[in-house]
């Protein structure tokens, strides 16, 4: 489970993703928004363009076997050290009209640094992650 409570996200100390997210560069201010507080899903909120949120989700709550292979210089960037204690990671979902074949972004996943709140949507050189991984499916198969 995602621990934002340790984090402390407000307008005027964002969440700034380095770069932004693929197809939105120009967007680098970001903040977490959830609907309740143990809710697995959140909505990743620009403070640049209020109409813009993503949906997102903790990647190991969904595929408890996730295994990134980041690229050190990646992690050094963010000055990350562990990627299990120093960061959050998110995935971005994408929901569609038949909600059961909705999937999450496993492959790009936004890396965040718990410090310093700077992030950065890293495409891994590792292909065996999923770009398109069928959260409904797999969480009802128990996978």
């Amino acid at each position: 489970m995602l621990e934002f409570d340790q984090l402390s996200i407000e307008e005027n100390n964002p969440i700034t993703i380095r770069g932004g997210i693929l197809g939105f560069e120009e967007l680098s201010r970001y903040t977490i928004v959830a609907d309740e507080p143990d809710a697995p899903l959140y909505w990743l909120q620009s403070l640049d363009d209020p109409e813009l949120a993503f949906i997102v989700v903790d990647p190991f709550l969904i595929k408890a076997d996730y295994d990134p292979r980041f690229n050190p210089a990646d992690l050094a960037a963010l000055e990350i050290d562990d990627i299990r204690e120093d960061a959050i990671l998110l995935a971005i979902i994408t929901l569609k009209e038949d909600y059961l074949q909705s999937t999450a972004n496993l492959m790009a996943p936004v890396v965040i640094n718990k410090k310093t709140l700077i992030a950065k949507q890293i495409i891994l050189d590792d292909r065996s992650q999923p770009i398109r991984y069928n959260i409904i499916s797999t969480a009802a198969s128990g996978v």
